[in-house]
């Protein structure tokens, strides 16, 4: 089922050591139409099958829109544009009209396909798919729900990523004095220390 109008569910997958077949399994399990690679650099030293042209077309052979927003979406900036410090390289790329575009693009993309971003690392605690696009997304259109493909092939939904980001940064998510957007974004910058 696709998204509605209003209500759009964005997945993430980190394509992490998998072998190809297993990728292309967790994708079909959970019927994702298109692929959006937000890696900078869309290309694996450790696993070549996940290089750009080599994913886009196995993707393509199998049915599945592949689209690289890397550009847009990637953490990475080779203009050199952007300060050093991590926290302040995130807030100025989601800023950035670039990044803003492909934002669009992607909820764009969301709403017509059952749409999974794509990155390296395995873990969405780790990568900038949620540290950086997640949070955007939600501050863009609180319609929108960034839910997790987990190398298990279970779904981390959205509010048991935050808890989880809760308790691995020592936030109390039982905390009556802060609302839990609040509770999340305090994890997050803990998360960033």
């Amino acid at each position: 089922m696709r998204n509605d109008a209003r209500n759009v569910t964005v997945w993430t997958i980190g394509h992490s050591t998998h072998s190809y077949d297993t990728f292309l399994d967790l994708l079909k399990r959970h019927r994702i139409e298109a692929v959006a690679d937000v890696r900078s650099r869309p290309f694996s030293g450790y696993n070549p099958h996940f290089n750009q042209e080599r994913i886009r077309t196995e993707l393509e052979v199998n049915g599945i829109t592949y689209v690289h927003l890397g550009t847009e979406l990637g953490a990475h900036r080779e203009d050199g544009s952007f300060p050093a410090h991590e926290d302040d390289t995130f807030s100025t790329i989601s800023r950035s009209p670039l990044f803003r575009g492909g934002l669009k693009r992607l909820v764009d993309g969301a709403r017509k396909y059952r749409l999974a971003m794509m990155c390296g690392e395995k873990d969405p605690l780790t990568c900038h798919r949620t540290h950086l696009i997640e949070r955007a997304l939600r501050d863009l259109d609180p319609d929108v729900r960034v839910d997790h493909i987990e190398a298990s092939g279970m779904i981390e939904t959205a509010h048991r990523f935050e808890s989880r980001l809760m308790k691995d940064n020592d936030v109390d998510e039982d905390n009556l004095f802060m609302t839990r957007d609040e509770l999340v974004n305090e994890a997050y910058r803990r998360a960033r220390r």
